[in-house]
């Protein structure tokens, strides 16, 4: 084998080229983004890199001299435009090839947007790249207006860096509930009750009806006649995966570039990483596409070892972590079950709601309990059968629950 191509400059491109060198891999491997940066960490974009003009300096995973160092030729500012699956080459925007023995894709995800605020003349930001992130943090001044559409994880964290950096913060949703995709309904009431504690005013069932610019401000109408007046707006509204290339290509996609536990796909010299896939979950027993960072590492040391010649299957271990102000959130699983057993006291923000499934375990969400992430994995991976009671007692040992 002479070398390896992989398309996408995030955590999964990083994960997968670094692995390669891990394990001994002589050939030659080459990363391309159509991003000017080297690949840097995407999590610290809604909260540190916000608060800090500092931390938007450390996001980077490693030095550029490090890549150099180890023969991983980056391709900045020149993204993939094409896979020529016979010839295995990639076109690059510039009209430059690059040969391929194996191909990875990570292109991860892009953030949707909303055509209401599309050219409205007034700020509007979205949220998924590093220059994006930097923008945004120039419009939050203490005492600005700002109106996030969308309150999953990306809005939130957010709103708490705005308020934390003392802006006038409004949340609109129009869920019925925070983070619905994501939690049960008692943490979602949790959660948004700490934002609304912190002066965040919170909107829940909200619709867009209008959108305008009045005086370089955004103007949003909902139903009902209210007008929420903006010095900007950040839309988090989700995001979807970026698989125009992969289908271009011939490969199979369904809402993600469909890979097998090899993480090959339907192409078997090019295989997929990230939250760009969809694959067979071991830990759901049904194909889905998740967006986690975990994820994304995890599979992509797989791809690689797996591009080098070692056939190790991808097992998941789905776990999502959210940053709010103090809290410390994890999702463990699903995040929303049939039951749910709280041990510990939500009024002292530090509980874990446990979600069952036929009395099963089937998630778990921990409010400032990382010390219990490992066990909390471990029951939730073996769909644990626990008496309701033993998982409410705070003196109960989680350890030795997992360790039956």
């Amino acid at each position: 084998m002479s070398g390896i191509v992989i398309i996408g400059g995030g955590l999964a491109g990083d994960t997968a080229a670094a692995t390669l060198r891990d394990i001994g891999f002589a050939g030659s491997v080459t990363l391309v983004s159509d991003e000017a940066h080297r690949p840097y960490d995407r999590p610290p974009l809604s909260k540190a890199a916000l608060l800090s003009a500092d931390a938007a300096d450390k996001v980077f995973f490693r030095p550029e001299e490090w890549y150099r160092d180890k023969g991983i030729e980056l391709v900045l500012g020149d993204g993939a435009a094409s896979i020529d699956r016979q010839e295995r080459r990639v076109v690059l925007a510039s009209g430059r090839t690059l040969s391929y023995d194996k191909l990875l894709i990570a292109t991860g995800t892009r953030a949707r947007r909303l055509r209401l605020l599309e050219n409205l003349g007034a700020p509007v930001f979205y949220l998924r790249t590093l220059g994006e992130s930097q923008a945004l943090r120039q419009a939050l001044q203490p005492g600005a207006s700002i109106v996030l559409i969308g309150a999953g994880v990306i809005g939130l964290e957010v709103a708490a860096s705005a308020a934390t950096l003392g802006c006038a913060v409004t949340v609109i949703e129009v869920a019925e509930r925070v983070m619905a995709r994501s939690v049960s309904p008692s943490v979602s009431e949790f959660i948004a009750a700490y934002h609304r504690a912190k002066g965040v005013r919170v909107i829940c069932g909200a619709r867009i009806s209008g959108v305008a610019a009045e005086a370089g401000r955004a103007v949003l109408t909902l139903d009902g006649g209210e007008r929420l007046v903006a010095d900007a707006l950040v839309a988090g509204i989700g995001a979807e995966p970026v698989t125009e290339l992969a289908q271009a290509a011939g490969l199979r996609v369904d809402d993600g570039i469909v890979v097998d536990r090899f993480t090959r796909t339907s192409d078997p010299d090019i295989h997929a990483a990230g939250d760009v896939t969809r694959f067979e979950s071991i830990a759901f027993r049904r194909s889905w596409r998740t967006e986690h960072w975990r994820h994304a590492m995890d599979q992509a040391a797989v791809a690689a070892r797996v591009m080098a010649g070692q056939d190790t299957a991808y097992e998941d271990k789905p776990w999502v972590w959210s940053d709010q102000y103090d809290l410390n959130i994890q999702i463990t699983g699903e995040g929303i079950g049939e039951a749910e057993v709280i041990r510990g006291n939500p009024s002292e923000a530090r509980f874990i709601a446990f979600q069952l499934r036929k009395g099963r375990l089937s998630g778990a969400i921990s409010v400032n309990q990382p010390r219990f992430k490992r066990p909390i994995e471990e029951l939730v991976v073996a769909r644990a059968e626990v008496d309701p009671a033993v998982l409410a007692d705070a003196a109960a040992d989680l350890k030795k629950l997992a360790a039956r």
